[in-house]
């Protein structure tokens, strides 16, 4: 079972990043506070929504009753910037399912449930708080983190205070900004038929070498992940290369080398998980 506590938004700068709109911070965060109920998720922006996929494996860890309201609660929290609508697909784990958004819809029989659900951001008031909380509590841990390495004096903490004080109220300004500008904008809804009917954009990206630029940096800060949100994030991103990777088509002459990256890229991100559920 899910626990219903109440979600309790994260102070790191992966919360911010998530509320930016990144869809790989959103990803992370929710798998931080699904990991106790052996829930993992995968998500990407299709259609004008963000397309969400869970997996367990048991039933029992997926039922919609408990598993819909907290992804419900968590968006709502999060806000991300220029998401309203969200759709949730559900289905025991198959970790051998690669382009899973297309799996799903050429195989709706594999899921256990699949549920649409509209953002509610919270009151302005809670949100523009919670943001100037996090901001004041982030400031603070700096300046003692940095009193602890003896960068700093004692004497000298007030000014760490003011500084974390004056961030905190500019950081509730740009959350104000951000919401009135949000509160107004209407995520546009596109359906898949009408979007082939549109002409291919100008610049379209090279799957293979997107797939290629994240795998090189994970690759990097995979060095010097410590800790257990450093490598949920290395497993969204090479679980993100390898989709793009398996976006390659046949008639590429890098379909060879891109399939073979599929499967390398896989592993990385499930060694990733598997190290950030030892911490």
């Amino acid at each position: 079972m899910i626990a219903s506590s109440p979600f309790v938004p994260s102070t790191s700068d992966v919360f911010d990043q998530a509320r930016s709109g990144s869809i790989t911070a959103i990803i992370q965060v929710l798998n931080e506070h699904l990991a106790e109920a052996g829930v993992r998720t995968r998500a990407m922006g299709e259609g004008g929504m963000l397309q969400i996929l869970c997996e367990a494996s048991h039933r029992q860890q997926l039922l919609e009753g408990n598993l819909a309201p907290q992804i419900q609660q968590i968006l709502n929290e999060i806000s991300p910037w220029g998401i309203s609508r969200a759709r949730i697909y559900c289905r025991i784990v198959q970790e051998q399912k690669l382009l899973w958004l297309k799996e799903v819809k050429d195989e709706p029989e594999s899921l256990l449930w699949t549920k649409d659900i509209r953002l509610n951001p919270p009151p302005l008031a809670h949100r523009v708080w919670g943001d100037w909380v996090r901001s004041r509590e982030k400031s603070k841990q700096r300046a003692l983190s940095r009193l602890r390495e003896g960068g700093k004096k004692t004497r000298n903490f007030n000014w760490a205070v003011v500084a974390s004080l004056v961030a905190a109220i500019a950081a509730g300004s740009v959350a104000l900004l951000s919401f009135v500008l949000w509160s107004g904008r209407e995520l546009p809804t596109v359906s898949l038929q009408a979007a082939s009917s549109q002409p291919e954009p100008v610049a379209k990206l090279d799957p293979f070498a997107e797939a290629v630029r994240i795998a090189e940096q994970a690759g990097k800060d995979g060095k010097v992940a410590s800790t257990s949100a450093e490598w949920l994030d290395l497993a969204a991103r090479w679980q993100k290369a390898s989709d793009y990777m398996a976006q390659v088509g046949e008639d590429d002459e890098r379909y060879g080398a891109a399939q073979e990256r599929v499967a390398s890229y896989k592993n990385n991100s499930d060694a990733a998980l598997g190290k950030a559920g030892k911490r």
